[in-house]
């Protein structure tokens, strides 16, 4: 493994540049706070900043910015109505139940309703006691509408500033995505290959590459800068988003009878050189996709034709000593073989050409492009669909059900006096985070969420303990921070481990000198929240016919 190009690859991802946005959107309001000695009493403005940051989801610019204004108006209600019920316990059950249906049913219309749906629910958690608003409902109600919307306004300008950001990074990880397609093909060359287990892999990394194409479709041709005007910026990202759709359609059809070949030339000793050329070919692809992401301009690291000259000199000297009448099949086998391989070699040449020439070929690609030729018709929102999905034929509406029971029996597990929890809102904020429609990936988040608090909280103790330097702690807070945003979506048990450190280190802050309290809370609530989520079992996970 390059491990260069890994961290590359992570530094200048989207996830990356996303997680920093939020972190600093929320650290830099709390360091003004705090020169003003007023953090403690405005807490919740970043709070708020942190909530409404965690619904920004890569798509086009539209789709974003109404979301996160569905986010404000849905966490300010939700904080208003908890907030004033704070005190009526019959009632809290009855919000438990109306939000927690509403709120999980919002999954009906997919990830980026689900997710404010989900945060919804947290904020409704936390604010569910009444332990952050306390007798001052109008002032925290407004501190933290004031967070939230300040995050909504972070994100209008950056998205102003760099409006080529986003797409940009997207397409970068489509060339990251083929990069790491083209060593899956190249081990069909390697001796003794398993071939069955590849074509299982291939399939595998299809999907992945498939999906993000979609996506990435969907930002770069709803995106006004980028289709409508005649920027250099906005044709060269279409030309590289469009070249790479082209050079996976031809890594997709270039496939081969394999074991045939293997059979005819496994002991010539040109088919690891083309399988070691093809890793050499994924190196430029990454090197390409780096850019991209980073948003700067970058040159082939090797002499693309020079090497590729080398194995076609192999082959002519193989096929002078070996080829016959009963090899000239053979030999027509493998010399398809390495014309597919110089054509995506040449797409690579003119890959890197389109990227750091003079921009001619950019300058040419016409404005005006016709959206509905590349992007699939999208339905508008119906509520029909919403009200359909009230059945126990839809997952996502037993789904609602379990997880709002399981918020039901957390909440009442909270108000036991003789388990000395101190608030509800942890217990309820991790079955929330847990749960999740299939049984088996419930289970795997509950053991990841388990192992990351667990770690982290120990990592966070120790910090506490021997840490006095609060320039310190608050660099780890902001490092940890951008870490677990980062994460959240891929590596759900290191964005938990860091997101325990945060909140330690935050609560500290707040509180000093508390930090064995923290810890029995953090490890309690999370073994409890852990306990009550497999309650979701009560309802059948498979559909009811």
């Amino acid at each position: 493994m390059n491990y260069r190009s890994e961290i590359q690859k992570f530094i200048t991802s989207q996830h990356i540049y996303s997680g920093t946005r939020v972190a600093l959107a929320i650290v830099i309001p709390s360091i003004i706070l705090a020169y003003f000695g007023i953090l403690k009493e405005y807490f919740l403005f970043p709070l708020g900043t942190s909530f409404v940051g965690l619904t920004d989801m890569s798509g086009p610019f539209i789709r974003r910015r109404n979301a996160l204004l569905l986010a404000v108006v849905s966490f300010f209600f939700v904080t208003v109505i908890a907030s004033v019920l704070k005190d009526y316990p019959p009632l809290i059950f009855v919000e438990i139940i109306i939000f927690g249906m509403f709120f999980t049913m919002l999954g009906v219309y997919g990830q980026r309703l689900a997710a404010v749906g989900g945060l919804s629910l947290v904020v409704f958690s936390i604010f569910i006691d009444g332990h952050l608003s306390g007798d001052q409902v109008f002032k925290s109600v407004v501190i933290f509408a004031a967070g939230c919307i300040w995050f909504f306004l972070v994100f209008l300008v950056v998205t102003k500033l760099q409006p080529y950001k986003l797409p940009g990074q997207m397409i970068g990880e489509n060339y990251l995505q083929l990069a790491g397609y083209l060593p899956i093909k190249a081990k069909f060359y390697q001796k003794n290959a398993d071939l069955d287990a590849l074509y299982n892999e291939v399939i595998a990394k299809q999907v992945v590459i498939k999906d993000l194409q979609e996506d990435t479709r969907e930002v770069v041709f709803k995106t006004r800068q980028i289709v409508n005007e005649s920027t250099t910026t906005s044709r060269l990202l279409m030309l590289m988003f469009l070249n790479s759709i082209d050079f996976y359609e031809k890594l997709l059809t270039s496939d081969h009878n394999y074991r045939k070949v293997h059979e005819a030339f496994d002991d010539a000793g040109i088919l690891p050189k083309i399988h070691d050329f093809l890793n050499l070919l994924a190196k430029e692809i990454t090197n390409i996709g780096i850019a991209l992401q980073s948003g700067v301009k970058t040159v082939p690291r090797l002499d693309i034709d020079a090497e590729l000259q080398h194995i076609y000199d192999d082959y002519f000297a193989l096929r002078n000593r070996e080829m016959k009448p009963e090899t000239l099949e053979d030999f027509m086998a493998l010399r398809l073989i390495l014309l597919r391989v110089s054509e995506v070699a040449e797409d690579v040449i003119t890959i890197y050409k389109v990227f750091s020439q003079d921009l001619k070929n950019a300058r040419s690609l016409s404005t005006g492009l016709d959206l509905e030729k590349f992007v699939p018709k999208q339905e508008k929102l119906n509520s029909r669909v919403f009200l359909n999905n009230f059945s126990l034929k839809s997952g996502i509406f037993r789904h609602s059900v379990r997880i709002t029971v399981a918020l039901l029996i957390g909440y009442a597990i909270s108000k036991l006096s003789f388990l000395g929890i101190g608030h509800s809102y942890w217990i309820l904020i991790t079955i929330i985070a847990i749960m999740r429609p299939a049984y088996s990936t419930t289970k795997h988040r509950n053991i990841l969420r388990i192992y990351g608090t667990a770690a982290g909280a120990v990592i966070a103790y120790f910090m506490l303990i021997f840490i006095k330097n609060d320039t310190v702690l608050l660099a780890i807070l902001l490092s940890s921070m951008i870490m677990c945003f980062s994460l959240l979506k891929d590596k759900y048990a290191w964005a938990v481990f860091f997101m325990t450190i945060y909140i330690f280190i935050t609560f500290n802050f707040l509180n000093p000198g508390n930090v064995n309290l923290i810890f029995k809370d953090r490890i309690l609530d999370t073994v409890i929240a852990g306990a009550v989520s497999y309650t979701h079992l009560t309802l059948p996970t498979k559909r009811i016919v």
